[in-house]
């Protein structure tokens, strides 16, 4: 993972523990022992099935999606599903 990548990754875990602080659905919390963002799941969100839906029309509809991960960056699903 590049360095760019790391600090988004970690400004969105500041945003979603900002917008769910330990919700009932999933999300991600402060970590006082690690001393860092955690991302936290729930199984059995109603709207990830959704999600996981848009993500795959998203991506087939794509016209240029980059080689390895590069799906990632058409739809991002991880942090669609709160």
């Amino acid at each position: 993972m590049s360095w760019h990548r790391s600090c988004e990754r970690a400004r969105r875990l500041k945003k979603l523990c900002a917008l769910t602080g330990r919700g009932v659905t999933g999300g991600a919390y402060y970590d006082e022992k690690k001393r860092r963002t955690v991302r936290y799941y729930i199984s059995g969100y109603p709207c990830a099935g959704y999600y996981r839906r848009q993500a795959n029309r998203a991506v087939r509809r794509a016209k240029n999606v980059p080689d390895g991960g590069g799906y990632k960056r058409v739809f991002d699903y991880w942090w669609e599903v709160i």
